[in-house]
Parts: C-alpha cells; structure tokens; sequence
C-alpha cells in the first residue's frame, strides 16, 4: 500500500528525492534496525534523563533532611512539625506552578531549549537551601525546586518521544521513570554518609551536568519541522537514526501529519482528536495517584519497624532499590508486552496487595498472630507493581497521545493533574486515616486499583509499535480515513 502524494508537501518531498515505492521497500529493513536504538538516541536520552534524577533525588532529599533539621543542632533552622509538612510538600505545589511553565516553553523554545532552561529553578532552589540561614530559606528553596521537578516531568518524556523510534520508544520512555527511582536511590545511598547540606551540594551538581550535556545534543526533528527549520531536522534525524538507516518515510510520515504550523487553540479541545487522547491522559494521571503509593511509603518506616528494622535510612535503602529493579524490569517489557498488559495487571495486583495492607491493620489489634510478614509481602509485591507499569507508562503515554502541536498545551495539562491530585493525596492522607482507619485507606485505595484496570481495558488503545503519527491518526478520523483510502 504506497502512499499517495498529492499536496504541495508532498511534492516538496518528491522533489527533495523522496520516492514512496522504494520507501515502502525499505521498511522493513530499517525496523529491524530500529529495534536496537541507535548509539546517539541512545546516549541523548540518558543525558536528558538527568533531568529525570534530578525529580527523583529532590523528592528522595526530604527523607534524610528531616530528621537532621528537626534536631536541636539545626538551631536556628530547626523545623517544628508544621515546617517539616510544608518542607515536604512544597515540592509538589512548585510541581504545579512548573508544569504550565514547561507547557509553554517546549512550544516556544523547543524542547531541548527547555530542558536547559530546567537547570535554573533546580540550581537557584538548592543554592537557597545550602546557603539557608533562615527557615524561609529553606522553605522557598523547596518551592522553587519543586517547579524544576514539575517541569522535568513533562518536559523529558516529550523530548525522548520524539527522538526515539516506534520500535524502543517505549524502552527508552520508560527510562524517565528509570532515572526518577535512581534519584531516589542516589539519595538514599548518599545519606548514609553525608548530612543535608552536602546532599545538596550532590543536588546542584547533577541539573547543572545535564544542562552542560544538552547544549550539545539535538532538537527533536518534530519540532524543527513545524517551524520550518527542514534542513536542520534532516540533519538530525539522520544524526539520530544513523548513516545506515533510510529517514525518507520517517521524515514523509512526521510532515504529512503536520498541521501547517498551525497554533493551538484551547477551543480545539472540543475536537475528539484532541479531548480523546487528553481524557485518556487525565485519567492515567488520576488513577496513577490514587494506586495509593504515597499510602505504601509513608507506613514503609513503619512496617520495617515492625520487623525488626530500626534504621530509618536503611529502611529508605531497601525500598528504593525494590523500585529501582521493577522499573528495569518494566524498562525490559514494555515494548514486549506492550502499555496495556504493563497497566492492567499490575494495577490488579495493587489492588490485591492494598486489600492485604488492610487485613493486616484490620486484623493487628485482634489477634496475638504476627502478621509482620503478611505487612512485608504486601508491602515489596506493591512496590513491584506500580513500578513495573504505574510509575512510568502514564508519564510515557501522555508523551506519545497527543499530536505534535497540542503536545505542550495538552501535558501541561495532564502534568498539572497530576501534581495536582499529588498534593491533594498526600494533604488529605492524614485525615483518611482518621476518619477511615489505616485498613480502611488501603481497601479505599484498592478500590480505585480494580476501576484504574478496567479503565485501562475499555478506554486506553495500545500504542507499542506505533509511530507517533499513527497515534495521531487513531484518534483523527479524517486522517484515518485518509490513510486507509492510500
């Protein structure tokens, strides 16, 4: 089934030396050496990713800061209880002040231009927090750290979808939530030997390494396309693929989809090819913060404790490392088993481990049992789960849903509902407790597992293998159509 050429960019493309039988020819070809991704797209993905340890390693810091700054010995910046709260959760509130910010900007100044720029809330927030001589210091530091976090969330999984071939897009996606957990394991490890302030040092340092790295990395060819910058994003798309990979139908593929250089309007959002893939985004974004993985972390001291394990740090250690290697895992199988397999099941079994989280607390007070270890299972079968699927294939298919010019309108969006409902949990999870006991939290929690599985099932399409393109023309009828009639 060749494509038919029959609009002006078409014929630019014929006249550029693109022929669409010899294309077709080479497809298969150049998927088979898709699979493995290039060396380039390769090595540009993990310097981007360095945004990514950065949003982990800034949420990881509270954990060992706390403690210490609630010490006498912090003197003047001692931090009393309602302190230590908004210590903690004002990265969540920078994370939606970040994410509308970067929405803006992958749009303006480019996707790459924007991951440079994420370096300055990230370096000015811990600079405030070294040099803190007072609380506020401390404070705002967090805030503004926090808008780093929230616009690395969106801003990296953007830019790796549009780098990354169909064929290890998701591979390479799921590298963000890689990086995320390698955060939090950098900062765990770190803390058993440094105290807060030189944690922070080790935070300065890593925005600033990624900055430097991705002044010499490339813009996605995507968007240099629908700002008309053709040669340069030949240029890097050959740069990306390799020398010995054809771009032609890659590059045929992202200009007819191409909308002109149209700009956005929010009053596209009542097209279904834009409100579809957006709700589908929300809905990811909701049910990721409802699985109830701030509920698991919070008790994770807890449930050690009850075991026999009183290093607190030892404890973060663990869990951190759990992460680490079911994220890897999920890294491995999700351009095998595809989204939806690494969303359902894994959302079943949360539900399974939140049902026996609240056995446990149902049952601790009645019995002389030890359940310690029915805690234990629950506790690294849940971890294990949510970051295999839940942990990284929302922010991976926010990235791939949308079209090319509503892709910074449309995450910012997505982005802002997640921190959003972050916030929301991780305020309101104190009062849960009261009012619905532990046990109770948890089967509320497990409740909203079992409906994030069947929302997956009946609303979420699989896009393993599927070119951004392809994507697009799923949710736009007209191109659809189009397509089937070539």
């Amino acid at each position: 089934m060749d494509p038919i050429l029959t609009d002006s960019r078409n014929e630019r493309l014929i006249s550029n030396g693109y022929d669409p039988v010899r294309s077709t020819e080479i497809i298969a070809s150049n998927t088979h050496q898709a699979k493995s991704a290039s060396i380039p797209v390769c090595i540009t993905a993990l310097i981007a990713c360095l945004g990514s340890v950065s949003f982990g390693y800034a949420l990881e810091y509270a954990s060992p800061a706390l403690p210490e700054l609630e010490e006498p010995s912090a003197k003047k910046l001692q931090l009393d209880q309602s302190e230590s709260a908004w210590f903690t959760s004002l990265v969540a509130i920078g994370g939606l002040i970040g994410a509308p910010i970067a929405g803006f900007l992958i749009d303006r100044v480019g996707r790459q231009t924007s991951l440079i720029l994420v370096s300055l809330p990230f370096v000015a927030g811990w600079l405030l927090i070294m040099y803190a001589d007072a609380v506020v210091s401390l404070l705002f530091g967090r805030l503004i750290s926090g808008i780093g976090v929230g616009m690395t969330s969106l801003i990296v999984p953007v830019y790796i979808a549009e780098i990354a071939s169909a064929e290890n897009r998701g591979t390479l996606g799921s590298m963000n939530q890689l990086s995320v957990t390698l955060g939090f394991l950098l900062g765990a490890v770190l803390a058993l030997k440094l105290n807060w302030n030189y944690l922070a040092l080790v935070g300065l340092i890593i925005p600033i390494l990624m900055a430097l790295g991705m002044m010499f990395m490339p813009e996605t060819p995507r968007y240099l396309l629908a700002k008309g910058k053709r040669p340069v994003a030949i240029r890097q798309l050959k740069w990306l693929r390799g020398a010995n990979v054809d771009i032609n139908g890659e590059l045929y593929d992202i200009e007819n989809n191409l909308d002109n250089g149209q700009k956005m309007k929010i009053s596209e959002f009542k097209n279904p090819m834009l409100y579809k893939p957006l709700l589908i985004s929300i809905g990811l974004m909701v049910f990721q913060q409802l699985s109830g993985i701030n509920a698991v972390l919070f008790f994770c001291t807890y449930i050690f404790k009850q075991a026999g394990f009183d290093d607190a740090k030892l404890v973060n250690l663990i869990a951190n490392s759990v992460q680490v290697v079911a994220t890897l895992i999920g890294v491995l199988l999700v351009d095998r088993l595809g989204r939806r397999v690494l969303l359902i099941l894994p959302a079943i079994v949360m539900a399974i481990s939140c049902t026996t989280f609240g056995v446990y607390y149902y049952l601790q007070p009645k019995t002389t049992t030890n359940l310690n270890w029915l805690a234990m299972l629950s506790l690294f079968v849940y971890l294990i789960a949510f970051s295999m699927g839940w942990g990284a294939i929302p922010w991976l298919m926010m990235s791939e849903l949308f079209p090319a010019r509503a892709r910074g309108i449309a995450s910012g969006i997505a982005t802002l509902i997640n921190w959003t409902g972050a916030f929301a949990i991780t305020y309101s999870f104190i009062y849960m407790r009261k009012s619905m006991k532990n046990y109770g939290t948890f089967w509320f929690f497990a409740a909203w597992n079992m409906l994030a599985a069947v929302f997956v099932f009946f609303c979420v399409p699989e896009t393993k293998g599927k070119t951004l393109e392809e994507i697009e023309q799923f949710f736009d009828n007209k191109k659809r159509s189009r397509a089937e009639s070539e």
